[in-house]
């Protein structure tokens, strides 16, 4: 599952200059660029990351 969603992720960071760092259920994080990130998103179980690779950007509504 992460390794589906983190290249979700990158897909998404790719595509906006703001910094955001995702946090998983597990623990491990993920961010899209080396700075302080203006964002972060926690994502608390498997339901909401099947949301995201789902719908994308949409997803996190």
């Amino acid at each position: 599952m992460n390794t589906r969603f983190k290249k979700k992720m990158a897909e998404i960071g790719a595509k906006t200059q703001v910094c955001f760092r995702v946090v998983f259920a597990d623990g491990s994080s993920w961010q899209n660029h080396e700075r302080a990130p203006d964002a972060t998103i926690i994502i608390r179980n498997a339901r909401a990351a099947w949301r995201v690779l789902l719908f994308g950007h949409v997803g996190f509504l």
